[in-house]
């Protein structure tokens, strides 16, 4: 990892995604991981373990709510009023950073690829959930307010995840 890079913590014991720059803490953000529990094979629907790169980003410029469809913004986006409700959706929302696994035989390769499973930090629509209960088919939630947040402070430098 480069000393420049921004290092994200993703706690599932505690649902809280801590961001690091420089060696300190700059904020934390409530989320929500899998509720099939951590693990990296593929088709298991788990958050999966170890460190990973942020290595896409989508949604620069999207308004909050936008709804994102294989990555691409389509023309809905889901109204603040409803990010809370329990809606049972699973939309991917806002902004997109999709993640790359970096350690071989754990999250890089063959059945436990990250990046081959299609595993991102992103906003969502069961806001509620994030920070208590972990509701996810293995994506990152974050809230919407939040993912924007969090995208403009990395943006322009790399970035890496740990999740645990």
């Amino acid at each position: 990892m480069p000393n420049s890079a921004a290092l994200l913590i993703a706690r599932s014991s505690t649902q809280i995604l801590s961001l690091m720059l420089n060696e300190k803490q700059i904020n934390t953000y409530a989320i929500s991981t899998s509720r099939n529990g951590l693990g990296n094979d593929l088709d298991s629907y788990r958050t999966p373990t170890g460190f990973h790169e942020i290595s896409e980003r989508y949604g620069d410029g999207q308004p909050p709510g936008r709804v994102f469809f294989e990555r691409v913004a389509t023309n809905q986006s889901v109204a603040e009023a409803d990010w809370q409700a329990a809606s049972g959706t699973d939309l991917i929302l806002t902004r997109i950073l999709r993640l790359s696994g970096r350690e071989p035989g754990v999250n890089l390769g063959g059945t436990t690829d990250t990046f081959d499973r299609y595993v991102y930090l992103h906003g969502s629509d069961n806001e509620h959930h994030l920070g208590k209960t972990p509701c996810s088919q293995g994506c990152i939630h974050v809230g919407n307010n939040s993912i924007i947040d969090l995208y403009d402070r990395i943006h322009e430098v790399p970035a890496w995840c740990w999740i645990g």
